[in-house]
């Protein structure tokens, strides 16, 4: 991975078990695939922690970043939820 941002996707009641989605830039020369994304889930579980589940991965070929290369998540999180603010001169689809 070059970078990585992760937005929550809520959590199971009762079970303390948080939903995310990452969304992730790979370095030059890497390829997604099937396998890629099922290593990145298992390495994210076994070394972060076991309430943790990424339920999805997203490969981005940039993240949207503020100009002083901060990044945005809110621009994430609006295009995850549809809602406004989604937009980002910075990103590309």
């Amino acid at each position: 991975m070059a970078e990585a941002a992760v937005i929550s996707k809520g959590s199971e009641p009762g079970k303390g078990i948080s939903y995310l989605k990452a969304f992730i830039t790979l370095k030059k020369g890497y390829i997604q695939s099937t396998r890629l994304n099922y290593e990145i889930k298992a390495f994210l579980k076994g070394n972060l922690a076991p309430d943790i589940v990424i339920r999805e991965i997203v490969f981005l070929d940039k993240l949207p970043k503020t100009r002083s290369d901060k990044l945005l998540l809110r621009v994430l999180r609006a295009r995850e939820l549809g809602i406004p603010g989604g937009e980002s001169l910075n990103m590309q689809d």
